[in-house]
């Protein structure tokens, strides 16, 4: 979402019903894993203890966490505080990108177009004086 504003060339994430669909779904999945422990949380091997493991891809038999406390389960309140600094980073990476980097290209586009128009300008009255000269010489 942060690298996907849109301005001059498509619209932003925000009209993009299928984006926000996908993003939706995306944050809500992280958000889900990093609070609630369980299978899906387990599949993804964080917030699972070695009770509720899942099998390995490559055989039919549990793996078990190989760490060792055999959990990978985190304390509540740093389950809060990780979706805080989630949060916020998400923020910090999104202002950044929208305030920093297209703010001051898009300022920069406008300053380049300024002067363009007022170069085309100057050029079309020095050929229009240069142009109604050369008939007031040829008469």
């Amino acid at each position: 979402m942060a690298f996907n504003f849109g301005y001059e060339f498509r619209q932003a994430w925000w009209r993009n019903y299928w984006f926000l669909l996908a993003a939706g779904t995306f944050t809500f999945l992280h958000f889900y894993v990093t609070l609630v422990p369980g299978e899906l949380s387990c599949f993804w091997r964080v917030n699972c203890d070695n009770e509720n493991v899942v099998n390995s891809v490559t055989t039919r038999e549990k793996v078990p966490i190989q760490n060792p406390f055999n959990t990978t389960i985190m304390p509540e309140h740093f389950r809060v505080k990780i979706l805080f600094i989630i949060i916020a980073n998400t923020i910090a990476i999104m202002s950044y990108e929208y305030f920093v980097v297209n703010g001051l290209r898009l300022k920069w586009a406008r300053q380049k177009r300024a002067g363009a128009t007022q170069k085309g300008q100057s050029e079309k009255a020095v050929q229009k004086e240069l142009s109604g000269s050369s008939v007031e010489n040829s008469v």
